[in-house]
């Protein structure tokens, strides 16, 4: 286990404290029954299973999640993402807050709770593929108080929604190449859900299949906006060329604190 401090958030986990009740109380003793437990998980995470699926907690836009796992961690990047779905709808174009829309690939359900929590008036509908994410996707709605303001599916991308009409639609999709499997650090390989990390051989064989799906759409959404790879730009450019040329829309891309292309928004012209 790396250093003190993922000690302190362990033993502060398993006493059910704050990490600065251990500084203000150096001198507590520990109840030789929590003394396992922290053993326990100090050998669980030395053996690389990633901190927040011990704790079960993972901070999102100012936000507590529970987590486990059965769906990936939250990222960082991923609040770009929120960011820009917050800045749509609260604009004249998507509806002044009451936009209806559909996260896809919701996991956690760190977007589409973030977003409930910040724009009370959308109708929100959250999809997964997976049922064991779905369940953890509740649960953090139900902590946070908005399971009356989302609607959760289990669906192939948009296969269950495709009928329906979305000013915005935002995905987070898996889009790890195979290729770049060797460089991931081993407790996300190992720990991770693979479901949640690999879009195919090349990565972007998911957002084909989506970009293919919203081609059909009857009412395509005012917006489509998603996360990337950050060297997929070029693959993720001739995809939306493939499936929209005939359509009229404008492509944008944004970067992250990095400066590497992380996000793509695709404006629709109905």
């Amino acid at each position: 286990m790396r250093g003190g401090t993922e000690a302190e958030i362990l033993l502060a986990f398993v006493i059910g404290k704050p990490r600065e009740f251990l500084i203000a109380h150096s001198e507590a003793k520990v109840a030789a029954g929590l003394c396992r437990k922290f053993d326990d998980l100090c050998k669980k995470r030395a053996s690389g299973v990633p901190l927040n699926y011990l704790t079960h907690r993972r901070a999102f836009y100012g936000l507590d999640f529970y987590v486990d796992s059965r769906v990936l961690i939250p990222r960082p990047e991923t609040e770009l993402l929120v960011e820009e779905v917050l800045d749509f709808c609260k604009s004249d174009e998507g509806g002044n807050e009451k936009a209806k829309i559909c996260d896809i690939g919701t996991g956690s359900g760190c977007i589409a709770i973030s977003l409930a929590v910040n724009l009370p008036q959308a109708k929100i509908t959250a999809v997964d593929i997976s049922k064991d994410a779905l369940c953890v996707a509740r649960r953090n709605a139900k902590k946070h108080g908005v399971s009356r303001k989302i609607k959760f599916l289990k669906s192939n991308l948009i296969e269950k929604v495709s009928g329906e009409k979305f000013d915005c639609i935002v995905a987070n999709l898996p889009y790890i190449s195979q290729k770049e499997r060797a460089s991931l650090a081993r407790e996300v390989v190992d720990h991770e859900p693979k479901l949640a990390l690999f879009g195919g051989k090349k990565g972007t064989e998911l957002f084909a299949k989506l970009f293919g799906q919203i081609r059909k759409m009857k009412f395509k959404p005012k917006i489509l906006i998603g996360e990337i790879g950050f060297s997929q730009k070029k693959e993720i450019s001739n995809l939306i060329k493939a499936n929209f040329g005939e359509f009229s829309h404008e492509v944008d891309w944004k970067k992250d604190l990095a400066g590497l292309n992380r996000m793509f928004t695709i404006r629709f012209h109905n």
